[in-house]
């Protein structure tokens, strides 16, 4: 938990400071001796940013980030 600065840039611009989450998770798997094979899920989101743009007041969003990796992870 924490706060995200979420900046709004068409033609203007305009940020604003909101409440973030996150949470994930993974796996891994000793593939051979010494070689692990990892999978990573992590998810990112933020409450309602608002903007204000003088084309379109009181704009409203949501930011929402869901990210996969997989690796390889070496032991020696």
């Amino acid at each position: 938990m924490g706060v995200a600065s979420v900046t709004l840039d068409s033609g203007g611009s305009d940020s604003d400071t909101v409440f973030a989450y996150q949470v994930g998770g993974g796996i891994g798997y000793e593939f051979v001796p010494g070689i692990v094979v990892t999978g990573d899920y992590r998810f990112l989101g933020t409450t309602d940013p608002s903007f204000e743009d003088p084309g379109s007041p009181n704009l409203e969003g949501e930011y929402f980030s869901h990210n996969f990796s997989i690796g390889i992870r070496a032991h020696f």
